[in-house]
C-alpha cells in the first residue's frame, strides 16, 4: 500500500497482488511453487521516521492476506533494511498459516543499512515467525554473502536463504 500510494494506487492494493498472483500462478501451473513477495515499504517506521508501526502492519496484512487468498504457496519477505519493518512484516505473513521465508539486505560490512547483523536479523525473523532466514540483494560480492550467510549459520539452525543482487 505505501508503495503503490506514491503512484497513486493504494487502494488497488489488494486486487493487484492478487493478480500477480493469479498470472504467477497461471504461468506456474504445477511445475513450480508460487511466492507472495512482500518487500520494503520505502518508509521509515517511528520513532526514527514518521511512518507508525500500525500503518505499517496494516499495510502488510492487507497484502499478505490479498497474496494468501489468491493462493501462493508461501510467503518471502526479503530486502529490508530495518528490522523493526521486517519483523511487522513477517509477523503479518505469518497470521496467514503460509510458511514465511525472510532475508535482509546487508552491507560489505555484513550490516543492513540499519546496522543490522545477521545475527540480529537470524534470532528476530526467526522469533517473529520466519521458517527461513538470510539475505538478498544489498551490496555485497558473492564472496561477502557467503561470510554473512555463515554468520547467520551460527545464530540460527533454520534453513538459510542467499539471493543474489539483481546488479
Amino acid at each position: 500500500r505505501a508503495a503503490l500510494e506514491r503512484h497513486g494506487l493504494r487502494e488497488r492494493t489488494a486486487a493487484l497482488n492478487a493478480a500477480a498472483a493469479a498470472l504467477a500462478r497461471e504461468v506456474a501451473g504445477e511445475r513450480a511453487f508460487v511466492a507472495g513477495d512482500i518487500g520494503p515499504t520505502g518508509r521509515i517506521l517511528e520513532p526514527y521516521g514518521d511512518f507508525e508501526e500500525s500503518a505499517a502492519r496494516g499495510a502488510f496484512e492487507e497484502q499478505a492476506q490479498a497474496l494468501a487468498e489468491a493462493e501462493v504457496d508461501f510467503f518471502i519477505v526479503e530486502t529490508m533494511s530495518a528490522i523493526e519493518e521486517a519483523l511487522v512484516a513477517v509477523a503479518a505473513a505469518a497470521v496467514t498459516g503460509l510458511p514465511v521465508v525472510a532475508s535482509m539486505a546487508f552491507d560489505p560490512k555484513g550490516r543492513t543499512a540499519f546496522g543490522v547483523s545477521p545475527k540480529q536479523a537470524a534470532e528476530g525473523l526467526g522469533e517473529a515467525g520466519a521458517i527461513v532466514v538470510g539475505a538478498n540483494c544489498g551490496t555485497v560480492s558473492p564472496a561477502e554473502m557467503v561470510e554473512i550467510i555463515a554468520e547467520f549459520r551460527k545464530a540460527t539452525s533454520l534453513p538459510l536463504i542467499a539471493q543474489p543482487n539483481a546488479g
